[in-house]
């Protein structure tokens, strides 16, 4: 049995699960409230999981994101190293002040899978990864005080990484605002607060990105609402919160943002 195929029989109880509790939602009788749905259960079996510890290889009990790749291998984003499991043990790659090609961090807060079979790693304190899980080498993308081309930051949300169509990786820092890097060009564009200015970012203390299906990207702040930004023209709208409004947001802090699938953001 190869790795693939030991992650689908790894994976099967959770399916299991969505095929019991996903069921069509119904709509509720007549004179229920507007807003309340009915789901259908169904019987089945006991669901049976199965943890993965430091008994088993894991390396931190903190595991920040995972993804998976094109050859079925899970990867875990974890506070001491990236983990690739393949469905039998675990493989764990961290910093190595010898080898300028291994992890820059070993703190991994964040994860994506890139559109061309690559990871992104965003770290606490060594800017952002490019991993290539064939050659198993990471390139780096760090802060450089003397480069204006460089990251704003080297401390990356944990839900800070977006790859878009266009190849263009934006990168969301803990302190230092937003970041747009042409992955083609290697150009970045920064975009932070400017207190002059009301359309810039509210925060550099950023939480989130989300792109909609139109593209628009919106950035979850941890400390000043929620902005949404034209990637095409730049321009930045805010939306705050202010606790005696009731049609603003209702806290500062946006830990994620969701498009359903009548395209209203949540």
């Amino acid at each position: 049995m190869n790795a693939c195929t030991s992650l689908r029989t790894l994976v099967a109880p959770l399916l299991m699960v969505l095929a019991l509790l996903g069921s069509p939602l119904q709509p509720a009788h007549a004179g229920s409230a507007p807003d309340v749905v009915r789901l259908t259960v169904v019987a089945g079996q006991d669901i049976q999981f199965t943890a993965l510890t430091g008994e088993a290889g894991l390396p931190s009990g903190n595991v920040y994101g995972i993804a998976q790749d094109t050859q079925g291998f899970l990867w875990f984003a974890t506070g001491d190293g990236l983990s690739r499991y393949d469905g039998y043990s675990l493989r764990t790659f961290r910093f190595d002040r010898d080898n300028a090609n291994s992890l820059a961090h070993n703190t991994v807060v964040s994860i994506l899978m890139g559109h061309n079979g690559v990871l992104w790693l965003g770290t606490t304190g060594g800017g952002v990864d490019r991993f290539d899980p064939v050659t198993e080498t990471f390139t780096h993308h760090r802060h450089n005080p003397s480069s204006p081309t460089s990251l704003s930051s080297n401390s990356i949300s944990r839900k800070g990484l977006l790859e878009d169509p266009q190849g263009v990786l934006w990168v969301g820092t803990n302190d230092s605002g937003l970041n747009r890097i042409d992955l083609l060009t290697g150009a970045v564009t920064y975009f932070r607060h400017d207190p002059k200015n009301a359309n810039s970012l509210s925060s550099n203390n950023l939480e989130s990105i989300y792109q909609d299906s139109e593209r628009t990207l919106w950035i979850g702040t941890a400390d000043a609402g929620l902005n949404r930004l034209d990637p095409v023209t730049g321009r930045i709208t805010r939306y705050t919160s202010h606790p005696e409004d009731p049609h603003t947001l209702p806290n500062p802090r946006v830990h994620a943002v969701y498009e359903d699938r009548a395209g209203s953001g949540c």
